[in-house]
């Protein structure tokens, strides 16, 4: 029973304290520390940043200090020794957040790129394994959608050339050299 506790214990405490700040989690952005006078403005300088970029702004929420953009639709050869192999679609979706917390203020920018993986998708979500359940034809699955909601566009990776661009290009905008990022 001893050990038991011991094991719960430590559990309760994680549970209890959790390991999240305040703001997005860090894992998941490149981040830019700002002075607090510059916060409101950070806002407008990154979504300028974010035009100069190319992206069209698709969710512009000033009161909670979030940008996030249309995705952006790219058509990228994969290729193994000079040979090509396949294309796949991509996309990129940026997203910013400012965020205030005590005396200071964060930037914080992501841009993930995703595949269609529609095949991969149907193949796995039909997969009946040994099931004894009866398996649907492709027209009993697909009759009352379209292709485009059949997608699945899986995030496969972070372009972090890209954020550390926009971040530089908005604190640029803000008049100062870009500090160094936040781990």
């Amino acid at each position: 029973m001893t050990a038991l506790r011991n094991w719960i214990a430590p559990l309760a405490v994680i549970g209890t304290v959790g390991c999240a700040g305040p703001g997005p989690a860090l894992h998941d952005y490149s981040v830019r520390p700002l002075p607090l006078a510059q916060a409101d403005a950070a806002f407008e300088a990154a979504e300028s940043a974010l035009l100069e970029f190319g992206y069209e702004i698709a969710a512009r929420e000033p009161a909670a200090g979030r940008l996030e953009t249309v995705p952006i639709e790219s058509t990228e050869a994969s290729s193994s020794e000079g040979v090509s192999l396949r294309t796949a679609r991509l996309r990129r979706v940026a997203q910013i957040r400012v965020v205030r917390a005590g005396d200071e203020a964060r930037l914080y920018c992501n841009v993930s790129v995703q595949q269609l993986r529609t095949e991969a998708h149907r193949w796995l979500a039909f997969d009946r394994g040994s099931s004894d359940m009866p398996g649907q034809t492709p027209i009993e699955r697909e009759a009352g959608t379209t292709t485009e909601q059949n997608a699945v566009w899986e995030t496969i990776h972070r372009d972090k050339a890209a954020e550390r661009a926009i971040l530089t290009a908005a604190l640029e905008r803000l008049g100062g050299d870009a500090p160094p990022g936040v781990p």
